[in-house]
Parts: structure tokens; sequence; C-alpha cells
């Protein structure tokens, strides 16, 4: 026999499944097999569901690097265009060259995704120029009792 139809109560109503057997084991090696099969799947849905959330904050970074890729060829901003190879790099999707000959080293300072205002009474405002500059000062720039607004427009 190389199948075997059976009901599935799982569903509602329960329906007919056909399962496929592999015909060199028998019936209860084909059980063990199964068995595996399914415990594998449960746990493979588990790890998808527990890395979801990561994985939907991975892709809007890469949606905002698009982003900036996009408003830097509109510009023609070189500067914009190394930044977010630099953090492509820092993030391992693009593998850092070495070694590279004959190129000149860059000593111009690139433009920062920040713009840092400082007020008379010795506040000082960043402010986020892009989504990159944003996630910039909230991640490594913010302290406890600092206050964020965001500007639409």
């Amino acid at each position: 026999m190389s199948e075997v139809e059976v009901e599935d109560y799982t569903q509602s109503p329960a329906v007919k499944v056909t399962i496929e057997l592999d015909v060199k084991l028998g019936p209860n090696e084909n059980i063990e097999r199964l068995f595996k099969l399914a415990k594998k799947g449960k746990r493979t849905i588990k790890l998808a569901n527990e890395r979801l959330p990561e994985i939907k904050e991975e892709l809007e970074y890469l949606n905002s690097l698009y982003f900036e890729i996009e408003s830097a060829k509109e510009q023609k901003s070189m500067a914009a265009l190394e930044f977010v190879t630099d953090e492509l790099t820092k993030a391992g999707y693009i593998k850092e060259q070495r070694g590279k000959k004959n190129e000149p080293k860059k000593t111009e300072k690139r433009g920062e995704p920040i713009e840092r205002v400082s007020r008379e009474d010795e506040v000082v405002i960043l402010v986020g120029k892009s989504g990159i500059g944003n996630d910039l000062i909230v991640k490594k720039h913010a302290r406890a009792g600092d206050l964020w607004f965001h500007a639409k427009g």
C-alpha cells in the first residue's frame, strides 16, 4: 500500500485526507516517520512565529534604506549613497571590501543624516534628516528624559 485515506478530525467538519506512505517501511516505521515530520512541522511553525516580529523589523529597516537610496538618486548625493553602503556593510548585508589597490583614501567627510541645532540656553536639538538619521538618534544619542517629536510633511 502506497497511501492511506483517513479522517482529519482537526477540521470541522472532519474531512478525508490521503497520506503518502513509504512502501519500503512497515506500518510502525511509517507512523514514526509521520510523527517525526509532524513534530518538526510544529517546531518550525513555532520558530517562524517567534522570528516574525524580528523579520518585520528588519524588513522595515531595509525599506527605509531603499527609500534613502531612491532619495539619494534623486538628489544625486554620493555621500548619502555611501552612508547607505556603510549601513548595509555594518548590518552584514554587504561584505567589506579589503585591500583595494590603486584607490586613493577618502578624506572628505560624508554628509551625516543628523543635523545638530544648538540653542542659546544650551539645549541641543538633534534632527533626523531621514529614517536612518532618526534611528541613529534613538539608538545612539537618546537618553532617558529626552523628548522625541515626529514631524510629518
